[in-house]
């Protein structure tokens, strides 16, 4: 353990917060690594978030994590971004340095890293359902590595269109925008589903309203970590897709914040661990 009289701190900022795993999973890890670091969950209501960025930074807090609401209000309250964080228009982590936090976002590298494992996104055709920060955070991702051409399927289309706009500055790729109304029917030359909205965050139940094509070969990938199985995948199961739970992009993504925070790369398999236990 460290013999330093004073703990590097770090927290996560959300609204509400309570049922986050983060603080659960990073202390674990920081434990087995030896580490005199102290996580805490903070609950910051949206007009507060300045004040608590800017309370952070001066009580030298080493970084913080932003959950929901907080991911797009958070680039307009922090004085350095990232190339990343500037293109996706939103802030998951912060990192203290020379004073200053540095707001950057993780989530589309956890969630390629975990993609990786199951297919080579490049030159796919990917349907991504949502238009706010976690869609933006991932469809740029997406762009970078190379995807053929993405469709944004979105409940308010002018949402969907402001996300294409702005993903059509940093690319020549088709992108097409639609309004998600009733069951929206997933077209047979799509290679990569990808579910962004807090639909069946806290809700086991949740039903995503498509109708899936009758193929054999579909990735399909949800973001929501909570529940770890959404009813709704359990039918892309019995279909025989390939899945990409939100569980592990949730728990490459914290990896990434480890090592970024730390400098020392990140047991994976005792963060998840982590998580499931959290979640029982």
């Amino acid at each position: 353990m460290s013999s330093s009289s004073l703990q590097d701190i770090v927290c996560v900022l959300g609204h509400p917060v309570v049922g986050d795993p983060t603080q659960f999973m990073m202390e674990r890890a920081f434990q087995q690594a030896g580490l005199d670091w102290r996580f805490l969950t903070c609950d910051v209501a949206p007009e507060q978030l300045g004040d608590a960025l800017r309370g952070i930074a001066a009580l030298g807090f080493r970084g913080c994590q932003l959950a929901m609401p907080h991911g797009q209000a958070a680039v307009r309250e922090l004085p350095k971004l990232t190339a990343v964080a500037e293109l996706c228009g939103a802030v998951n982590v912060a990192t203290r340095d020379d004073g200053h936090l540095i707001g950057d976002n993780m989530l589309g590298r956890g969630f390629l890293a975990g993609l990786r494992d199951l297919t080579d996104p490049q030159s796919k055709r990917v349907t991504l359902f949502g238009a706010g920060a976690a869609a933006a955070a991932l469809a740029s991702e997406l762009i970078l590595v190379g995807i053929a051409q993405l469709t944004i399927v979105n409940r308010t289309l002018e949402r969907a269109e402001r996300l294409a706009e702005q993903l059509r500055k940093q690319t020549s790729i088709e992108i097409v925008t639609t309004a998600w109304v009733g069951d929206y029917a997933i077209t047979a030359d799509t290679d990569l589903v990808v579910h962004a909205t807090s639909l069946n965050h806290f809700d086991l139940d949740a039903r995503l309203a498509v109708k899936w094509p009758s193929v054999s070969q579909l990735v399909v990938a949800d973001i929501s970590y909570n529940p770890v199985e959404p009813r709704w995948m359990l039918e892309v199961k019995e279909r025989g897709f390939v899945r990409l739970g939100g569980l592990t992009t949730f728990v490459n993504q914290a990896a990434l914040v480890y090592q970024l925070w730390t400098g020392e790369p990140a047991d994976r398999d005792l963060l998840r661990d982590a998580a499931e236990e959290f979640f029982g």
